[in-house]
């Protein structure tokens, strides 16, 4: 799927041209080179949050296998991977301005944690530190500290994460994507409380609002 990558990467190169960063990465001989082609289409493309229409939320969830219900997490668990991330922002607790993203196993142990001055890329560094270190299938829940967007959810499913939390709001498009995935979606996740919007099957026990 979209992460067997990891296991198929010989060598990242990084090449500074006059025209900005450039980074390649070259495959080693076992990769399936079928797999690893993407279906382009004519439809114009967008990044961050420009995203807007509900065919794109069903374009990418034809697009990820549906995320499979193996545990069941309770409060206690999820707001103790969210202290931790919290604890561990070493760099927001100097400049105020980091975000960051904590991936979990199922037990809640600490699998990656990344900061950086953009959302979307302390998700990326954290995912790239499972996926370099084998323990992708590990991966169970993420914790961010930001407002969770449809790029959230897509990048959570394509890992396949069961639960994506945060403390701030969530999208509408967030929430048509992680239905659409069988996502378990939590929002304004602070002082004790927050909002399930997708999937509260795999809570139990959890002190929160079930809001969809």
């Amino acid at each position: 799927m979209a992460f067997q990558l990891a296991d198929n990467l010989q060598m990242i190169s990084y090449c500074k041209e006059e025209t900005g960063n450039r980074v390649d990465l070259y495959l080693n001989d076992k990769t399936d080179k079928k797999a690893s082609i993407i279906k382009r289409g004519t439809h114009a493309s967008y990044s961050s949050c420009g995203i807007c229409g509900s065919e794109l939320v069903m374009d990418a969830g034809a697009s990820i296998r549906k995320i499979e219900e193996k545990a069941r997490f309770n409060d206690t668990q999820i707001f103790q991977c969210q202290e931790m991330v919290e604890k561990m922002q070493t760099v927001f607790k100097t400049t105020g301005g980091t975000h960051a993203a904590g991936i979990f196993d199922v037990q809640g142990g600490l699998l990656s944690l990344s900061e950086d001055v953009g959302r979307y890329n302390a998700l990326d560094k954290a995912i790239g530190k499972v996926l370099l270190s084998k323990n992708a299938d590990c991966a169970s829940i993420i914790v961010l500290t930001s407002r969770i967007s449809y790029e959230m959810v897509l990048k959570a499913g394509r890992l396949g994460v069961e639960i994506l939390a945060a403390p701030s709001a969530v999208t509408s498009l967030a929430v048509e994507l992680a239905l659409a995935i069988n996502l378990t979606l939590i929002g304004f996740l602070r002082n004790g409380s927050g909002n399930i919007y997708s999937v509260p099957e795999r809570i139990a026990f959890f002190k929160l609002d079930y809001s969809l």
